[in-house]
């Protein structure tokens, strides 16, 4: 039950051409007779799992005799959102063999019933929903938009279709779901069939057997379930992996019954072409072997034969003759199949077009038999009494005939006189293989590089590339191949263009790509060091983990895959490498890393991706992951090289001069302090000399000149590296917000510098301002670490910086300023001392 937007609908009535098929296709009736009429719950039942609108009822009973589907929904809208994917009704159906017939459309709001039901409402649009895969889809769509829904308001509407697809002979197959991804309120299901036209079911996952009722000629199967719980799946989980509750019915008592119906709608024995007939000919003359005759007809009709699908009706089933499709050119996969089956059969080779389930295959032995299973047709033939598969759909497919690959289908129904059964396809043996290998060739450290890769694509890779290197153009490939590396190398160029070597024989593509990168060593300027990253980006993209890591389904995987990934670093000079290898294996892959070293300068690192499995449980979900990160944590590389910094190393010219503008302003400042002159505090005894507990911290204060020359020395702030820090974004280790704190820390450690001077000044005299002036030392000491210490944990910080642990100091300074301001504020000592006066 996916809801889709209305905006949707809207684009759709504004910009695509209305069908001249109008509405009186669609009539309006009662509702049929053999309808049994339900009650059901007006109140939601579950308002946490509702989102903006709630299923109050899933109805659906189906006659099989009178070949009619009746269909009844209720829909409470709950929220302003709600109004926008609830005001709109949409029936899908065929008017080829189906008619669309609506009893009732209403909308329930409180007591009142609103009939809403008016015929030339109805909008008739053609569903092209797969234009893009050239997929053509005959059907309509009656879409209404209501007028006048509001929050509260019950939505219910009923219409039945009638007929059924005459290409399966009036046969009745159905999958019946019971749960979605929201919830319903009530969910009923009737069947109706005559008792001479037995059904057969088959339940999945919790589905309950229906309650089976025999009244005369006619046999009724009744669902009845209350307050259903939304089932929410998880991401990447397998194609045929089903989690909703569901029973398939079906009239097909057999797979060979499934066949039988197909072999006539097949069959090629009326068929003749003379431009089919010249074609053969043509291939047997240019080619001397059989195995070439096959595969030149295969490339022809892979090639050639332009993909084109009509999906509605019955040439939804019923492919075209050979001889239309090979005249036109086009057809889709049943038209190619059987053209390509028609060819070899002209020279003499077995063959037959195969149905397949492309998503649903690897479960199809437990489904029960229909034709609507199949949503894809590919071709089976046998020479020298082995088997081959073939799938005619794909372009560009090169290699002998054992090298060609199919996708993982697992099922097929072979459509051949014999009526068989489902016959297991053999998994591929191609392994779809990627060998990379990049060549760095570092000029010198802090200097450029080149960078040469040549990646060898096999199998199904080979025919992935290929067509995306025959649909590009040069252009767009050298930026896409370009931006691959960009990401970590932002100054890197393609010298030309990417060069492709196609070894079709053997179904091999070759790529050859060139660059050059201007800025390849990053600088980090607080430890001083040159550092070159490695990471094979190509096997990186294969260890990858799902949203949902928790799991209850079973997780997918890319299967099967193989990637030899080789990084080969020349370098400048000799270097010191530590030699490495790990192996890292899980329930889906195996992954081992190798980084050697020989004397000729030349560092290789070796990375290897096989998988093991297509999927796995949910319960190896946990470990699987565990794996693949470490996986990742072993794939990055890096080598450093301490730098000769050059200008890094240079007179810091800008922070020298802003220091000597702070210093020529503190100057000016600090006389005006010298001058400041407050009267002398009261005291008992008058001291001539300095003396008791005042001397600790001024001992204190006799050092801090020297200790403030030092920092400044030690903090290196005059060296060039920290104005590139807090100016040059080109610098790697830019980060203004730690340059300005080293900034405000020089010019901190200036006036601290300066004043500290003026108060031993003050000291020696022993005037009565310097109580108050040290005092306002201790507290800046403690305001400014404080300060410091937010900064440095607020700010982004690049890894190689380690915070100091000032906690220690931090400490301290408050001891001081606890012990210390009090002291000077209120000894007798300190105040008997300082007495002197400039007047």
């Amino acid at each position: 039950m996916i809801k889709v937007p209305f905006a949707f609908y809207l684009i759709v009535f504004l910009f695509l051409p209305f069908s001249s098929i109008s509405q009186q296709q669609i009539k309006t009736d009662k509702i049929p007779a053999w309808i049994e009429v339900i009650d059901y719950d007006k109140e939601v039942s579950d308002t946490i799992h509702a989102g903006g609108s709630y299923d109050l009822l899933t109805e659906r009973q189906y006659n099989v005799h009178l070949k009619e589907s009746y269909f009844r929904t209720s829909i409470k809208v709950l929220t302003e959102q709600g109004l926008e994917s609830s005001s709109y009704i949409r029936v899908n159906y065929d008017p080829a063999y189906q008619s669309l017939v609506f009893h009732s459309v209403s909308v329930i709001r409180g007591e009142q019933v609103i009939n809403k039901l008016v015929k030339n409402r109805f909008e008739v649009l053609r569903r092209e929903e797969n234009l893009e895969r050239s997929v053509y889809d005959k059907s309509l769509d009656a879409v209404m938009n209501l007028d006048d829904i509001q929050v509260g308001d019950i939505i219910e509407y009923a219409y039945s279709i009638k007929g059924y697809n005459p290409v399966f002979n009036d046969k009745f197959f159905k999958t019946i779901y019971f749960n979605y991804s929201v919830p319903v309120g009530k969910l009923f299901t009737k069947i109706i069939s005559p008792t001479e036209r037995p059904l057969y079911f088959k339940s999945f996952n919790n589905a309950k057997e229906p309650i089976k009722e025999q009244n005369k000629n006619l046999t009724t199967y009744t669902w009845n379930r209350d307050k259903i719980s939304a089932l929410l799946t998880e991401d990447k989980i397998p194609n045929w992996f089903d989690p909703y509750d569901n029973i398939e019915v079906t009239e097909y008592d057999s797979w060979n019954s499934v066949c039988a119906w197909a072999v006539p709608l097949y069959s090629t024995k009326s068929v003749s072409s003379t431009a089919i007939d010249k074609k053969i000919e043509e291939i047997k003359n240019s080619n001397n072997t059989i195995e070439k005759q096959i595969n030149a007809c295969i490339q022809f009709v892979q090639d050639e034969i332009r993909y084109l699908a009509f999906s509605g009706g019955i040439q939804g089933y019923k492919p075209h003759s050979p001889a239309l499709v090979f005249n036109q050119r086009f057809g889709d996969c049943k038209d190619k199949s059987l053209l390509l089956s028609f060819m070899l059969q002209k020279l003499g080779v077995k063959s037959y077009p195969a149905l397949v389930n492309t998503n649903m295959g690897k479960s199809l032995t437990q489904s029960l038999p229909s034709p609507v299973l199949f949503d894809h047709c590919i071709v089976q033939f046998i020479l020298q009494d082995s088997t081959h598969w073939i799938d005619p759909t794909i372009t560009l497919q090169r290699g002998t005939i054992k090298s060609k690959s199919i996708p993982s289908y697992y099922n097929a129904l072979v459509i051949s006189d014999k009526k068989e059964t489902l016959v297991t396809i053999t998994p591929d043996a191609n392994r779809a293989n990627i060998l990379v290998q990049e060549d760095f060739t570092l000029e010198s450290v802090g200097g450029s590089a080149r960078l040469n890769v040549e990646t060898k694509y096999f199998g199904s890779e080979a025919n992935y590339m290929r067509s995306n290197w025959k649909s590009s153009s040069a252009a767009e490939t050298k930026k896409n191949y370009t931006n691959f590396y960009a990401n970590d190398y932002p100054d890197i160029q393609m010298d030309k263009n990417v060069e492709f070597i196609d070894d079709e024989e053997h179904n091999v593509l070759t790529t050859i790509e060139k660059y050059s990168i201007n800025k390849f060593w990053k600088l980090d300027s607080l430890t001083n060091k040159y550092s070159a990253d490695f990471y094979p980006r190509v096997l990186a993209n294969y260890l990858t983990s799902p949203d949902t890591k928790k799991r209850l389904m079973p997780y997918v995987l890319t299967h099967p895959v193989s990637i030899d990934h080789r990084i080969v670093i020349h370098l400048p000079e000799v270097w010191n490498v530590n030699e490495t290898s790990k192996e890292i294996i899980s329930k889906g892959f195996e992954y081992t890393s190798k980084i050697s070293y020989d004397k000729s300068k030349e560092i290789t690192l070796h990375y290897t991706y096989k998988s093991l499995e297509g999927f796995l449980k949910a319960s190896d979900v946990q470990s699987h992951l565990q794996k693949v990160e470490a996986a990742l944590g072993d794939l990055s590389f890096q080598i450093t090289y301490a730098a000769d910094t050059g200008k890094a190393s240079e007179p810091n010219i800008p922070f020298i001069i802003i220091s000597l503008f702070v210093a020529f302003g503190i100057v000016v400042i600090l006389k005006k302090l010298y001058k400041y002159d407050p009267r002398a505090m009261d005291y008992q005894f008058a001291y001539d000399n300095l003396g008791g507990w005042m001397i600790l911290p001024l001992l204190g204060l006799f050092f801090t000149p020297f200790r403030t020359l030092y920092e400044i020395y030690d903090g290196e702030y005059f060296n060039y590296i920290n104005w590139r820090i807090l100016t040059d974004p080109g610098f790697t280790s830019y980060n203004p917000m730690l340059g300005l704190i080293i900034l405000v820390e020089l010019l901190y450690n200036i006036v601290i510098l300066g004043y500290s001077i003026l108060l031993i000044i003050l000291l020696l005299k022993q005037r009565t301002s310097f109580p108050l002036l040290i005092c306002s030392l201790y507290g800046l000491n403690l305001t400014f670490l404080l300060f410091e210490n937010a900064w440095l944990h607020i700010i982004d910080l690049p890894e190689s910086y380690k915070i100091p642990d000032q906690g220690l100091d931090i400490a301290r300074t408050v001891i001081s300023v606890a012990v210390w301001i009090p002291f000077f504020l209120k000894a007798d000592r300190v105040k008997g001392t300082f007495r002197e006066r400039l007047s």
